[in-house]
This record gives C-alpha cells, structure tokens and sequence, in this order.
C-alpha cells in the first residue's frame, strides 16, 4: 500500500512538472530572429599591446533586418496589428532616403566614449564609390531590456548608438562600401554589401 501512495505521488508529480514546462507557441520568433542577429554582427577591438584601446559591434540595419526587429518587438509588446504595421510603414520611410548602422561602442577612456559630441575624438564615416559620407551619429534612448533583446551582443560596458547616413540604400544596391572609425584608439574598418 505504501508502495502504491509513492507511485501515485510520482506518476501526479510527473505529470504537472510536464505541463509547466511546455513551450508557448510565440517563442518560436525570438528563435529564427536570434541566429539572423547574430550574423550580421561585426565586432572589432582593437589594442596597444595588450591594452584594449576601443571595441566596435556593428550591425547594417537592413530593410529586412529592421522588419525582423518589428515582429520580434511586436511579439514581446503584443502589439496589435495597426501597431505593427505603423512601425513597418515608419521603417519603410526611413530606409528610402538613409542608411542606419547600429553601433555598441566601448573605449576603457571615457572621453572617447562620447561618438555624438561634435568635439568627439573619432570620425565615422561611409565609403562607397571613392566618396566618404559624414556620419549622423545618436545616442539610443531605448531601454537597456529593449536593446538586449534586438542586440544580444550589447554589454553592460558598450555605449549604444544608431549611426545614420543621408544616403538612400537604393544607390548602393550590389555595391560595396565600408563603414570606418578612426581615431585614437585606433582605425576600424567595416565591409559591407547589400544584398
């Protein structure tokens, strides 16, 4: 009989420890956005011997990549669906007429961890076609669990920033251009081409 209460209690136990642990329908965006993420990451450092003088994480953000970034916001906000698709409609105009990078940036300098300040240290620049383009360079005011979650990458220690260029994507089209920092932590250089 004691035999019997123990086995009941096992089999009862077994079977609500399996229906917590079921997985919800709607996680499956965050696992087809997060290996899209992470291979459009570019990350350098750069050092003076062994010390690192500046890091750079870099992500194009793509028509496409900035579409997956809206699904995947819309799933954690439970956005309705005029909600998603203003933000597709705003992504839409932005992309027509510029190019935006995503930058996760750290100097061990604080004076150099200041990229919008038009007295920075460094220059981000574009170039694409033998032409450099001047960088609009922002601060991103998004909330830190917001930007993890686009940016898996993103440390407590990078400062992020949405680096923008007056150049529409469509100019660009199976060209290839370069993305660069320079400065005196030293000179990044970034390859891209789209698509």
């Amino acid at each position: 009989m004691k035999y019997k209460v123990i086995n009941f209690s096992l089999i009862a136990l077994l079977f609500f420890s399996y229906s917590c642990t079921t997985r919800s329908p709607s996680s499956d965006s965050s696992t087809s956005y997060l290996p899209l993420i992470r291979a459009e990451v570019q990350t350098q450092k750069s050092y003076d011997g062994l010390t690192n003088t500046m890091e750079s994480s870099l992500v194009f953000l793509t028509p496409e990549l900035r579409q997956a970034q809206i699904h995947e916001l819309a799933r954690t906000y439970g956005w309705s669906f005029e909600k998603t698709n203003e933000e597709k409609s705003k992504n839409l105009e932005s992309t027509s007429s510029q190019m935006v990078f995503f930058l996760a940036f750290y100097s061990p300098e604080k004076k150099l961890n200041q990229l919008e300040k038009v007295k920075s240290p460094f220059h981000i620049f574009l170039e694409a076609d033998g032409k450099r383009y001047a960088a609009q360079i922002k601060r991103t005011k998004q909330p830190t669990f917001e930007l993890k979650k686009l940016y898996p990458f993103l440390s407590q220690w990078h400062i992020p920033y949405e680096v923008a260029f007056p150049l529409p994507l469509e100019n660009l089209k199976e060209k290839e251009f370069s993305f660069e920092i320079a400065g005196p932590g030293g000179h990044q250089v970034f390859k891209f081409s789209y698509p």
